[in-house]
């Protein structure tokens, strides 16, 4: 376990569905789709976190105890 995921906290719409050391994959649901959420740890402190989401609205559970940079990009629609 990384830095990063040891400060995420799992909330109910929030789960882990793989995970191999250097990357963990998250995934969300609700009624309107799905989206996940990749870790990857590149260096001792830099962690990239790439989403990809197809839903039309969810409520985010998501809760980082931890300070850290954060650029969201949507092709379509908004964060």
């Amino acid at each position: 376990m990384n830095k990063a995921e040891e400060g995420i906290t799992l909330r109910s719409n929030l789960k882990v569905i793989e995970s191999d050391g250097c990357c963990t994959m998250y995934k969300m649901e609700n009624d309107s789709g799905e989206g996940f959420m990749t870790l990857i740890g590149l260096l001792p402190g830099i962690d990239l976190m790439y989403s990809d989401f197809h839903m039309q609205g969810c409520f985010s559970e998501f809760d980082a105890k931890m300070d850290f940079l954060a650029v969201d990009y949507c092709r379509e629609g908004r964060v």
